[in-house]
């Protein structure tokens, strides 16, 4: 191991001790093989990576707003169970165009997120690599009940909790050199996991819940398949939950916006279904906790069978448009 890999580690446990909590869940962090962690309820874990030139670009995204995204994006898969996150370990493939000072900003943004969640920085690793990658795995607790995918029924409402649409409008309106309002480009660099509305959703019984990465057609699907449902969503409903940037940001054109929002994906609002009877109670729980945060039921669930599993009821300037959009969403090839 060069001294260079040394410094770098070293620099590593400084950060891994501003993120440490004083609950005692971790009781072996840094300086081990292997971290040590003591759970205290059902252990929810997840990985995911970014990859430089895919999932992030550095004209867009400063080495902070990396880091902060890596842990993002993992502790929002956490509270799409209805869990807590505690925990992440990072293994980060070190290109040669990051500096050490770009480093030193990447360990600056995980940190930032980590102490914004109150999420432990329990370890991890670093190797040089010809690309950048950053993989991060998080672990969480289930104080109730766990929420999967599987669990929506027929003749559910579907709640869509938080803002789609933003994050991809961001991209859009960079490739085709349009301004980029900042309010996308915060969604796209700079995401915010809905933690407490996933674990209010899982106190009140809800039946489904996943989060909007892939795109809200598509992840829609992920519980339609699941849960062998099929649903229908409502356009109407769902462009209340699009930020006026995203026009501004497409320049006008509703057509392009309504794609973007219904499958640019990296949204990490949450998809969720429950009792047709319980909508008005969830909502205003929700509303009531988390007052910022736009929530709405957005469609149903019916039955399974030979239907597609997802399409939307309407578009923009035209209410009688009928779409199947269960393919709406990032493929990751």
């Amino acid at each position: 191991m060069s001294r260079a890999e040394f410094d770098r580690i070293a620099r590593f446990e400084q950060v891994m001790a501003r993120t440490r909590t004083p609950d005692g869940s971790i009781p072996v962090g840094t300086g081990d093989d292997a971290a040590v962690i003591r759970p205290r309820a059902d252990v929810v874990a997840c990985t995911d990576a970014l990859i430089e030139g895919s999932h992030f670009l550095r004209d867009l995204s400063s080495p902070a707003d990396v880091g902060w995204k890596a842990a993002a994006v993992n502790i929002s898969d956490i509270a799409a169970m209805g869990a807590t996150p505690k925990a992440i370990l990072i293994a980060l493939q070190r290109a040669s165009t990051w500096s050490e000072a770009d480093l030193d900003e990447l360990y600056d943004g995980l940190a930032e997120c980590c102490l914004t969640y109150g999420v432990e920085l329990a370890g991890g690793d670093t190797v040089t690599s010809p690309t950048f990658a950053l993989a991060v795995t998080a672990i969480g607790q289930a104080d109730a009940p766990v929420v999967t995918r599987a669990g929506a029924r027929q003749g559910d409402a579907v709640l869509l909790v938080g803002q789609v649409g933003s994050a991809a409008a961001c991209l859009d309106a960079y490739h085709a050199k349009r301004p980029i309002p900042p309010a996308c480009h915060q969604a796209h660099t700079r995401p915010r996991p809905l933690v407490g509305p996933g674990q209010l959703l899982a106190n009140l019984g809800i039946h489904a819940m996943i989060d909007v990465s892939d795109g809200l057609g598509a992840d829609a699907a992920h519980i339609a398949d699941l849960s062998g449902v099929t649903i229908g969503l409502l356009w109407e409903a769902i462009a209340d939950h699009v930020d006026p940037s995203v026009g501004e940001a497409v320049d006008g054109d509703m057509d392009r916006l309504a794609t973007l929002a219904m499958g640019g994906g990296d949204d990490y609002a949450l998809i969720a279904t429950c009792d047709a009877d319980r909508v008005d109670l969830v909502l205003s729980t929700l509303g009531h906790a988390f007052p910022d945060i736009p929530a709405s039921q957005i469609g149903i669930c019916a039955g399974g069978g030979e239907g597609e599993p997802v399409t939307l009821y309407g578009w923009p300037n035209d209410p009688d448009h009928t779409q199947v959009v269960s393919d709406a969403g990032w493929d990751h090839g």
